[in-house]
């Protein structure tokens, strides 16, 4: 079993009614922040822990602050500081949310935190048996043709603004070889084919049989168009493809991208554009990684920096690194992605 660590969020001032908050840390060791109200420096409020979105804890904030944190606005006793680990499920990955009460029972987030991540350095380094039984692991969800709006966060979305990005930094042309890694269910290709953008041949891979079989009777009537099934780290890819897309699907890759950038350009022969989006932790400015108790995927995130090395490694050029929205949850949240916009000469 891959040992878990501590990761450190600081987060920042948030107004929750007159309340006003901060939180120091969230992680699988300690809880720790401030809590006050400008205007009643001798009341004191409680912090309530939620653990995957349930109530696990309330403490009340009415020790001094933690240390390193932004004073209070206001003297006195208004820090908060416990462990969480009486409240956490054991052995797997849970999302720690801290929260801030006022009078009337309103409830405001004050910053989000993780336990139980995988360590990174570890993930990377291990020996091929281990390796191979968690890329299985990671690999189990895919496999079995999920579909639908599972796939894009509980809502059936477009390609557009993937697409605009696409046409901005690269347009297609009438010669291009297209190369789509995990089609899902087709929205990208969807959207390019309503937009009538040009493209020569479009190959669409997935681990998927069972979806490869879906998507090639979905989209029969096109000859251009065709999908196979294949493992993208280690599989065949189009040796003539000009362009390489992604969305919505490499932060599941174990151990990281590392291999699927290095298997692209050990077999396709020409000069390449990829243009592939990440979920990241800009806020943070922190990679993680995690097996989801829902579902058991496995999802790593990326720092900018992160992406830019990881890139310049296998050998690619990053021409940009924008922040895409891509639509909305089913909770009515933006999905913001990175998109790597990258050369392969």
């Amino acid at each position: 079993m891959l040992k878990s660590i501590v990761r450190r969020i600081f987060g920042t001032r948030t107004d929750g009614g007159a309340l006003v908050g901060h939180l120091q840390e969230c992680d699988e060791n300690v809880v720790s922040g401030w809590i006050a109200h400008p205007e009643r420096p001798s009341a004191t409020y409680p912090v309530v822990l939620n653990v995957d979105g349930h109530e696990a804890a309330r403490v009340l904030a009415n020790q001094p602050a933690p240390p390193g944190a932004p004073l209070p606005p206001v003297g006195g006793s208004h820090g908060f500081s416990f462990s969480p680990r009486p409240y956490l499920p054991a052995g797997r990955h849970c999302v720690l949310d801290a929260i801030m009460v006022d009078d009337a029972g309103r409830a405001t987030v004050l910053g989000r935190g993780h336990a139980g991540l995988l360590d990174l350095a570890e993930i990377d380094a291990l020996a091929p048996d281990a390796a191979a039984a968690y890329l299985s692991r990671s690999q189990e969800r895919w496999r079995e043709g999920e579909s639908g709006a599972s796939l894009t966060w509980g809502r059936l979305m477009t390609g557009d603004s993937f697409l605009d990005e696409v046409q901005q930094a690269r347009p297609l042309r009438e010669t291009d070889v297209l190369v789509e890694i995990g089609p899902g269910y087709g929205r990208l290709l969807k959207t390019i084919l309503e937009r009538a953008l040009p493209f020569r041949k479009y190959v669409g891979l997935d681990i998927s049989p069972a979806k490869v079989a879906t998507l090639q009777q979905q989209f029969s009537t096109d000859p251009r168009i065709g999908f196979q099934a294949c493992d993208v780290i280690s599989g065949e890819v189009p040796q003539d493809a000009t362009v390489v897309i992604c969305s919505g699907t490499l932060e599941h890759l174990f151990p990281s991208v590392r291999g699927l950038l290095a298997n692209l350009r050990r077999q396709i022969r020409g000069p390449f554009t990829a243009i592939l989006d990440f979920k990241a932790d800009e806020k943070f400015m922190r990679s993680m990684a995690w097996f989801e108790t829902a579902g058991g995927a496995f999802v790593r995130t990326y720092t900018r920096a992160e992406l830019e090395n990881v890139f310049r490694d296998a050998g690619y050029q990053v021409r940009g690194i924008p922040e895409i929205v891509l639509g909305r949850s089913l909770d009515d949240i933006e999905v913001k992605r990175f998109l790597v916009i990258a050369e392969a000469p």
